[in-house]
């Protein structure tokens, strides 16, 4: 049970992160999480406040994106108000929180093991870390020099690192350790981003339009970075990012040109996971004529889909089918879309054959990469003003682009939700003709 102590088994404790869990978590808390979802989810293992609104998302104007790196502002508004930070960084410890400010650590939360109350009223433990009443039981003025000792003596005691945080520090020593505790003693970004923040943005599409903000004070020969999140996919197969490239190029396209002539890149560096390292590919920033053709494509192949599924296109459904038509490619010059039989069970489970293998693990990272470039696109899209025919009809279209907790459900949330085996025979057979 959720909050609950307990062992993982070695084979849980290795499964592998959710990539779109961060992105997914702030969408929710801004749109989803509300008294009646959270019922409907819980069902009914989870008491709440009979004065809970049924309607009202209590977090939705406390979740704000920040730009950079988030530490800073959490230790701000520790030490402003002296409230705990619940976080697994324990770095932030490291950072001034003021006299009163905490850290609670999120892997030592959990409910207390009196099962008979009811949920409502059951309490929260965790581990409570307090730098300043550690660092004056240790002697310290704070804890950055002793964290700085850890660093160079990894294998030492902590009486001896105490010790070594007490001592004087020579003028290289001194050097060094200004550099090391450069970053813990930086206060948060005060720049204007209200921008971003009215665009409700993902992580990452939020640090891009950041750094088109700030190009002031970044250097004049970067150019603005993207870092996409490393996928649970085959590494030793092509890259499934490959598959959303012209997608997340046009978007970058596309904000690119509603930017200030003086605000704009010729390139965007993209960095991404390749087999066991990390590859950066410098994209060209592509022009209008050839943003014209790419929405032209796009919502030609978007209505070929919707048209082939008929009284069945629901959106989750749509978006799903659509991405996998993507990595199939499209006409002669793609892959032939599976038989009906296996994609059918591909949708419903996530799986073609009667288990999963590397090849169904690979064809879901393609798929989702396919359907978070055209999330990103979206976004992107967001903050140009063109108003022509071309470009409403492509707003309008990925406005039915679900959240993500939809998109990216994991094979288990899959059953019963999409195409039976004549219903996929059907939707075939009509894409074929269309997409002749």
């Amino acid at each position: 049970m959720i909050l609950r102590a307990r062992t993982l088994t070695p084979k849980h404790r290795e499964c592998p992160d959710n990539p779109f869990m961060v992105p997914a978590v702030f969408e929710d808390l801004k749109h989803r999480w509300n008294k009646e979802n959270i019922l409907q989810a819980v069902r009914g293992s989870l008491l709440l406040p009979d004065s809970a609104a049924l309607q009202d998302f209590p977090w939705a104007d406390v979740t704000v994106m920040v730009a950079g790196e988030a530490d800073m502002h959490c230790a701000y508004l520790a030490k402003l108000t002296g409230s705990a930070v619940l976080t697994n960084d324990s770095d932030l410890i490291l950072h001034d929180i003021g006299p009163h400010g905490s850290v609670v650590l999120l892997h030592s939360l959990e409910l207390e093991n009196t099962y008979s109350a009811r949920s409502i009223d059951v309490p929260l433990q965790a581990m409570q870390l307090h730098p300043a009443s550690l660092a004056q039981r240790f002697g310290l003025a704070d804890l950055l020099r002793l964290a700085y000792e850890l660093k160079l003596h990894p294998n030492s005691g902590l009486t001896e690192l105490i010790r070594l945080a007490k001592e004087t520090l020579g003028p290289q020593g001194s050097a060094d350790y200004l550099e090391f505790s450069e970053e813990y003693k930086k206060g948060p970004e005060h720049a204007q981003w209200g921008i971003a923040n009215s665009h409700q943005l993902d992580p990452r599409v939020s640090e891009l339009v950041w750094q088109y903000e700030t190009q002031e004070i970044n250097s004049s020969d970067e150019f603005p970075r993207f870092y996409l999140a490393i996928l649970n996919e085959d590494h030793t197969r092509r890259c499934a990012w490959e598959n959303g490239l012209p997608y997340r190029v046009l978007g970058y396209s596309i904000f690119n040109a509603s930017r200030p002539p003086s605000r704009r890149s010729r390139f965007i560096d993209e960095f991404v996971r390749r087999g066991g390292r990390i590859a950066r590919d410098t994209l060209a920033i592509r022009d209008a004529s050839w943003i014209a053709d790419q929405m032209t494509s796009f919502y030609t192949r978007l209505s070929v889909v919707r048209d082939a599924l008929g009284e069945n296109a629901t959106t989750t459904k749509l978006w799903r089918i659509f991405a996998l038509c993507e990595v199939y490619g499209w006409g002669d010059s793609g892959s032939p879309l599976p038989k009906a039989k296996s994609f059918s069970r591909f949708l419903s489970f996530g799986y073609m054959g009667d288990r999963t293998d590397w090849a169904d693990i690979h064809l879901t990272a393609q798929v989702q990469a396919v359907l978070y470039s055209l999330r990103i696109m979206r976004q992107l899209i967001g903050f140009t003003t063109t108003a022509n025919d071309l470009m409403l009809k492509m707003q309008d279209a990925l406005m039915s682009l679900p959240s993500l907790h939809e998109l990216m459900r994991s094979r288990f949330e899959m059953v019963n939700e999409y195409l039976t085996e004549d219903a996929a025979g059907e939707f075939l057979k009509r894409y074929k003709q269309l997409a002749r």
